[in-house]
């Protein structure tokens, strides 16, 4: 769950230990004690759990001290039974290299504690590791266990969305165009930049959508990274969530070392990171001064590493904020028409809809 992996770090060890006793670890597998688990029937998340902590919160407000500290419990604990799990599997293997799908392995904060904490030298996220992840696997296993077909497929990036023409661009403008009017430019990427330096809010629709969770760039709200007030503003004014979540850096892949403390590239956005400039990117920075990243390349990316080269010539900072084109309760954006709606519905300031850009 990405808000109590936000919220973890807020929270104190004081009930580290509660958690684990929880979990019974047994030849590399784990259970959950039945008096733990949930249970739709009881108010409390279990009976051990509402015994000592009572009923959870009402789910509005500010979070009290007791769920910032059980979201860190809760968060340790899966780290320490996924690293468990992940190492009992190595020393069965001794395989250097670990993929992981799954809902779980979207806590980007658990995958680089097994990284660093296991002999495991590569690690690969499905970026679509949810319940979407299914279509592919089971494609996958018709392929190869049914069909007999060789593994020769391997998946480079995660665009896997239709892309859009010109002409239903150029449609969609015109259907809202009593609303939100075409700029002119000549050159889109160096006024893209030059608005974000000027601290607005973009909306940014490129090629195919994303195939998972993650916005890496196609289907993006892009802001300057460089000021801490742009977290706030948009988690208040765009996103409509809850201000203690945090938002993603997207960097450019060869600068990655400079600003954070990772050595492997991280495409999908499912690695933590210790940031190591946190004053130069305070709006992607989290409270443990760490960040979930995203590696930018050309190859995979061109026109999104294009941007934030282009940003990287005007700003110094090779670094943007990146977050999901879309708001709270509400499904990523996938068409034309999508972005404009939400653009309009919103206090996004521009939106760059493939090689157009609007206002309102």
């Amino acid at each position: 769950e990405g808000k109590t992996m936000g919220l973890a770090p807020y929270g104190t060890d004081r009930y580290y230990k509660d958690f684990l006793e929880a979990i019974k670890f047994q030849n590399g597998t784990m259970a959950i004690e039945s008096s733990y688990q949930f249970n739709k029937w009881r108010k409390a998340a279990g009976t051990a759990y509402g015994g000592r902590y009572g009923n959870p919160g009402t789910g509005t407000g500010s979070p009290r001290e007791l769920d910032m500290d059980i979201a860190a419990a809760a968060q340790y604990a899966l780290e320490e039974a996924l690293i468990e799990i992940a190492d009992s599997a190595q020393k069965t293997t001794n395989s250097k290299n670990l993929c992981l799908a799954g809902g779980v392995a979207l806590n980007s904060v658990a995958n680089k504690k097994i990284l660093d904490r296991t002999a495991f030298s590569n690690i690969f996220v499905q970026p679509a590791s949810g319940d979407d992840g299914c279509a592919l696997g089971n494609a996958l296993l018709g392929w190869i266990s049914l069909l007999e077909r060789p593994r020769k497929w391997r998946m480079k990036n995660a665009y896997a969305g239709r892309s859009y023409s010109s002409a239903e661009v150029a449609n969609a403008v015109k259907s809202y165009g009593r609303w939100c009017t075409p700029v002119e430019t000549e050159n889109i990427l160096q006024t893209t930049c030059r608005l974000l330096a000027e601290k607005n809010i973009i909306g940014w629709f490129q090629g195919g959508s994303e195939f998972g969770p993650r916005s890496l760039g196609h289907r993006s709200i892009l802001s300057d990274t460089r000021f801490a007030e742009m977290k706030d503003r948009l988690n208040a004014k765009v996103k409509h969530r809850e201000g203690f979540r945090p938002f993603a850096p997207s960097i450019l892949q060869e600068c990655c070392s400079d600003y954070f403390d990772l050595d492997c590239p991280s495409p999908y956005m499912l690695l933590i990171a210790d940031v190591k400039k946190p004053d130069a990117i305070p709006a992607s920075t989290h409270v443990d001064q760490t960040a979930r990243v995203q590696t930018v390349n050309q190859e995979n990316n061109g026109i999104f590493y294009d941007l934030i080269q282009e940003y990287h010539r005007l700003t110094g900072v090779p670094v943007v904020l990146n977050t999901s084109f879309n708001v709270a309760g509400e499904p990523i954006v996938e068409t034309p028409e999508d972005a404009i709606r939400c653009f309009l519905c919103t206090n996004i300031d521009y939106l760059v809809l493939e090689d157009t850009l609007l206002r309102k």
